[in-house]
């Protein structure tokens, strides 16, 4: 009986249901159009009930607080009370509606408002666009069979490092002669695309080798300033990539033009024993060891996430299914925010995070594809085993963000929580665990 009890209780005190009918229609990989309609008498019933509420707290010159008659509160406060309801009858059908499907929204649903038909004596009618999460079933995820690589320094390894770090400590000089593959470009770069004005910027800088202007990879750049030199101009056809900072230029044809002022080559310095002393090493022999264990570090580092990539590899190939173009475009800036984070957190100097941030972008739209398909697997899978990620974990990472770039680590989290980037950190560490835990139960094999 006590059991009984409780269940009508737990009916009496749930919300009553909103929307009278739902109609779906497919708008693409998991895009969906909901046509919801709400009876009058709902409608009717929620009007009363907020100009009841309202009835008891308005304050109107003339009335006792709670004593103002209904025709007046009506007259004055009408139209502010049918624009609630109307927002908060949509609001509730939506989710009425999702829930009901059991669908996870992957944004804020879009409602048409040409469609919106509301009164209180005819009811509600609308349309909303909606995008929810894929529907795909949980395959066996243990047991998976993984290979780890090797790690070793070679002497070419070793001789690129070295070089790599001279390259740094370059100095720039004007160029003598034509352009080479490895220079650096100053001038004036224009953009243009059909239908937008030009944007421009002076003083532009571009190294070749890098085979970017500004945010735009292009192909053999170095190629197409073979042989030119200051006071030349190149014109370079381009299609802007749909991660563009210009909303309106994503994914146009353009024009690149290039008024070359300056050209500049680098100057290596010498590998001697004051070099090595500037990487807080005495002596040649010192530093060419500390750039081997270095590489070591590094190549320790990249086996561990060549085994989580073999996870995301199999885990995405036994669980396909379609993602929307919209979802992968947003998730493709997300990447490189968590990604600069990430550089951050590692103590990158701010000029390596810019150029590896430069160098993720020429592939950003694969890899949103390839991140999203893994985030509802691994999402999924957390759900199945019960892994969480800790606050204290959430503290330890916002820390050492904080600590790397000098900033305190309770504004740095109040950052985040307003930009929404403390639930995205949440959530890459919710499933770093769980890949953690998926290569717990793997068989690893030595490569």
């Amino acid at each position: 009986m006590a059991q009984v009890a409780e269940q009508k209780k737990e009916q009496e005190e749930k919300e009553p249901a909103v929307c009278r009918s739902v109609a779906v229609d497919d708008l693409g990989p998991c895009k969906k159009r909901l046509t919801v309609e709400v009876a009058a008498a709902t409608v009717k019933q929620a009007v009363e009930g907020a100009l009841a509420d309202l009835q008891k707290t308005a304050s109107i010159p003339g009335f006792r607080v709670g004593r103002a008659p209904r025709a007046i509160l009506e007259k004055r406060f009408g139209k502010g009370v049918l624009d609630d309801v109307r927002g908060d009858l949509i609001e509730k059908a939506v989710h009425e509606a999702m829930e009901g499907k059991g669908w996870t929204s992957l944004r804020h649903p879009h409602v048409d408002e040409k469609s919106v038909e509301f009164g209180a004596e005819s009811g509600l009618k609308f349309k909303a666009e909606i995008l929810i999460w894929p529907e795909f079933e949980v395959k066996e995820y243990q047991g998976l069979k993984l290979k780890r690589l090797k790690v070793a320094a070679t002497e070419d390894e070793l001789a690129r490092g070295i070089e790599d770090l001279r390259k740094r400590k370059a100095q720039w000089a004007p160029a003598e002669g034509k352009i080479e593959p490895a220079d650096l470009v100053i001038g004036k770069v224009t953009l243009a695309a059909d239908g937008e004005a030009p944007i421009s910027r002076d003083g532009f800088t571009i190294l070749l080798e890098e085979g970017m202007v500004g945010e735009i990879p292009v192909e053999d750049l170095g190629k197409k300033f073979a042989g030119k030199g200051p006071g030349d101009e190149v014109s370079i056809q381009t299609t802007i990539p749909v991660t563009f900072t210009a909303e309106t230029l994503r994914g146009k044809k353009g024009t690149l033009t290039v008024a070359i002022d300056e050209v500049k080559r680098a100057r290596l310095p010498e590998l001697n024993d004051e070099f090595a002393q500037q990487f807080s090493t005495e002596s040649v022999a010192a530093f060419k060891e500390s750039v081997k264990q270095a590489i070591l570090r590094e190549k320790e580092r990249m086996a561990d996430l060549d085994l989580e990539r073999q996870v995301h590899d199999q885990l995405i190939q036994m669980m396909p299914f379609e993602l929307p173009e919209e979802a992968v475009v947003a998730e493709s800036h997300r990447i490189l925010r968590r990604y600069q984070r990430e550089l951050m957190a590692r103590g990158f100097p701010p000029e390596s995070v810019e150029e590896k941030i430069k160098e993720l972008q020429k592939h950003s739209l694969e890899e949103a594809t390839r991140r999203l398909r893994t985030l509802f697997i691994l999402e999924r899978i957390a759900e199945k085993e019960r892994i969480f990620a800790t606050e204290q974990e959430l503290e330890r990472y916002v820390a050492a963000i904080a600590s790397s770039s000098g900033q305190r680590p309770d504004r740095l989290r109040a950052e985040f929580s307003r930009d929404g980037s403390l639930d995205e950190i949440r959530a890459q560490l919710r499933h770093a665990k769980v890949v953690d835990y998926i290569k717990s139960k793997a068989q690893i094999a030595q490569g």
